[in-house]
């Protein structure tokens, strides 16, 4: 689950924000109206509201919607459970969400209710097992790192249970994380965004935010792995492996389904 130390470091990183915006359908008359799934103490539903798009976010933890409401009161908040939306048939034009579908308890079913509330289509930012794999961290912490992994799906069980949700078209578009002098917003809250600058991992409040961490990992291996990269970073061992990864291998997707 999403720790309330996580509501305080998540924030709205243009990165994401801007590729999710221009993933969403076009309207000729009208702003494109959104349901943000999973959307936790509400960065990027509050930034999207702030760029005119009418929207709802809903979640299920009354904790992060009450850090949600404290920010933007008069924003529209509902606490639902995914696989049960307590919204019409085809009343939004676009489900959204934002790295939230690890943490469903059956994703078919609720990729079937959001193809149901939604006119046109799914834009979700996410991970599959597949990129997760090719991550650093997987040297200094294996075991937990398993245990994340196995939180997503593959790119083909992607595929296959969005399409028998009832979406016809399938797209997935690679992301990769930025290196920190390529933006102006930092890229926090969310397992490997931090790719590029190892040396934060070894502190515990940046830690506190990402669900391997907080959820999936033993002290032992914890301890461990913190002291190895700790040395690594020293001797510059993972400066060089970093460099070593495959430019064209992605770290994470946006899923565009109709």
């Amino acid at each position: 689950m999403t720790s309330i130390r996580s509501e305080q470091i998540h924030r709205a990183s243009a990165s994401i924000l801007l590729p999710l915006i221009n993933h969403l359908p076009k309207q000729r008359d009208a702003l494109t109206s959104l349901v943000d799934i999973g959307c936790g103490p509400g960065h990027y539903t509050i930034a999207l509201a702030k760029r005119g798009f009418p929207i709802v976010g809903v979640d299920h933890s009354a904790a992060m919607l009450y850090a949600a409401r404290n920010k933007a009161p008069k924003l529209p908040w509902v606490r639902a459970d995914v696989h049960a939306l307590p919204l019409e048939d085809q009343s939004v034009d676009v489900a959204i969400s934002t790295l939230s579908s690890h943490y469903w308890r059956d994703r078919a079913v609720a990729y079937r209710e959001l193809r149901r509330v939604a006119r046109h289509c799914l834009v979700e930012f996410t991970n599959c097992r597949e990129y997760i794999e090719h991550f650093w961290l997987n040297r200094y912490f294996p075991k937990a790192m398993r245990r994340t992994a196995e939180r997503f799906p593959t790119l083909e069980q992607l595929r296959q249970t969005l399409r028998h949700a009832g979406f016809c078209h399938v797209d997935l578009q690679p992301w990769f994380v930025p290196r920190p002098e390529q933006v102006t917003t930092p890229v926090d809250g969310f397992l490997y965004c931090a790719k590029y600058q190892p040396a934060r991992y070894l502190d515990d409040d940046f830690r506190e935010a990402i669900g391997t961490f907080v959820n999936d990992i033993e002290p032992g291996e914890l301890n461990k792995g913190l002291q190895q990269l700790s040395q690594d970073i020293a001797n510059g061992t993972i400066a060089a492996y970093i460099a070593s990864i495959p430019q064209d291998v992605p770290d994470y997707l946006f899923i565009i389904a109709e």
